[in-house]
Formats: C-alpha cells, structure tokens, sequence
C-alpha cells in the first residue's frame, strides 16, 4: 500500500500543477455559506408571505399534515383554506406554516454541511496523494485510477468511493475531522445536536425519543437530559423526552454561526497543511 500510494505521489506531481489546498477549501467553504444563506433568505421570504397571508385573513387553514418531514415538498398555497376576519386560528395556523418553514431550512442546511464534508474529504485525499501533510484513517479502492486520469474525473471517481465507503454522516465527519487534523469539541457538540434535531424530525416528527439523548451524549445519569435550542426571543429553552422540538429564526441562526465557524477551522488547517514531498 505503501508503494502504491507513493507512485500516485509521483503521478500526480509529474503531470499536473500544484494546486493550493487552501484555495480549493475557501472555494467549497464559499460555495457552503452561500447555499445557507439563500435557504435562510427563502425562509425569511416565507415569513413575510405568511405573515401577510394571514393578517389579511385571505388563507388560514392548512389540510395536511403540519409537521412534515425535511425531506417533503413545501406546502402549496392550494392545500390552505379562507376563515373568518379575526378567527383566533389564525395565530395559531401563523406558528404552524413558520415552524414547516423552519423545518425544512434547517434541513437544508445540515444537508449543505455533509455536502461540503464529503468534498472537503474528496479534496483532502487528492491532496494527500499529492504529499500534503494530511491524515487519513481509512481505506479507499483505487483500482480504477489509470494513467492519464485527468483530474476532474478522479475527483468524481474519489467522490463515488467516499459515497460508498461511509455509509453515513458519523463517519464521514469523523474521517473529515481527522484527516484535516481538526480539534473543536464545542462546535462539534453543536453540529451533532443539529444533526440530531435532524434526525428527530427525519424520524419522530419532532418528538424527542430516548435514543436521540443518547446520540448527543445524554447518558441515564445526566443531571440535565435534554435539547437546548432557542426560542423566538433568543432564550434557551430545554426539550426533555417526550417533548417536542419547535425551531426558531435564533436557532438557525446559531447553526448557521456553527457551519461559519467549523467551515472555517477546516480552512485553517488546510492552510496549515504544507507538501511533505517535493
């Protein structure tokens, strides 16, 4: 293995251009940040229609199910129906569009981060198989690299291989962490709540279940077993088991805060990471 992975070494050295691992990093982290914030910009968009909707008592009424999972389709204004000036539903019909909303762009955006992990992994192979001072713990087939590869299309054959490695979002964020040698326990606690909100959604409808406590580190004899998230006005409020998770516009603010910052420390260490061979 040794032997092989030093002849790809020379491979790659002999035929192409260094490229600044760095660069290719930023270029992903960008690409990241800007897919986030133009979810979050849809979800403040949906706020205002709603808000108007309703205020003006022209639709108030929804006929499916009002807790989705993030993977279903947006709501259709057809699927709504008109109620009286000042029927007290409204209000209460207002929560449940905002919280669809919310739901589905939270989901967005957790999608976007394993997006960027699988490519920031893809890059860090090729990078390492160039002689970056990076550090894989896994195990990759690379028989169908041949002589003459161009790059492109062995970055999509890296990005296939990864897909059918890591079965799921553990391992490819724990793979993503070593290799890139990064070290940021907060934030890594905070993406794995998120992910795990996720996941609730995904799965129980929101409604927090034994197993999820356990997926963020909450053991038996925790003291303070539950999800924090922040409410409307910014305050922490603590979901317990049993209870179910409602999203805010401060909390998905706060994971977009995450993804800036974990996407940043990649960077970091990308920027660290210098040839080991010439």
């Amino acid at each position: 293995m040794i032997k092989i992975t030093e002849r790809l070494r020379k491979y790659f050295f002999s035929k192409y251009k260094k490229m600044c691992l760095s660069s290719k990093i930023a270029e992903l982290r960008n690409e990241l940040l800007q897919n986030c914030k133009y979810a979050i910009g849809r979800l403040e968009a949906a706020e205002r229609m709603v808000t108007y909707i309703v205020s003006t008592n022209q639709m108030t009424t929804i006929t499916s199910s009002p807790t989705p999972s993030v993977t279903d389709s947006p709501i259709q204004f057809s699927q709504m129906s008109v109620s009286k000036p000042g029927d007290a539903t409204s209000y209460k019909i207002t929560d449940e569009l905002l919280n669809i909303f919310m739901i589905l762009t939270h989901g967005v955006l957790i999608q976007e981060w394993e997006h960027f992990l699988n490519d920031v992994l893809v890059e860090g192979v090729i990078h390492y198989l160039r002689g970056y001072d990076l550090d894989p713990d896994f195990k990759l087939h690379l028989k169908n690299l041949k002589p003459g590869t161009e790059v492109s299309e062995i970055r999509k054959k890296l990005s296939a291989e990864v897909k059918k490695s890591h079965w799921g979002y553990k391992n490819l964020f724990d793979h993503s962490r070593k290799l890139f040698k990064v070290q940021e326990t907060k934030l890594f606690e905070e993406m794995q709540k998120h992910v795990q909100v996720r996941h609730v959604f995904q799965h129980n409808r929101g409604e927090i279940r034994e197993e999820d406590l356990i997926a963020i580190g909450m053991s038996e004899n925790a003291p303070d077993r539950c999800f924090s998230v922040l409410d409307d006005k910014g305050q922490m409020r603590k979901y317990k088991k049993g209870e179910t998770i409602l999203l805010s516009n401060p909390e998905i603010q706060k994971l977009l805060e995450i993804i800036e910052k974990y996407s940043q420390a990649f960077q970091t260490q990308a920027e660290k990471a210098k040839p080991i061979t010439e």
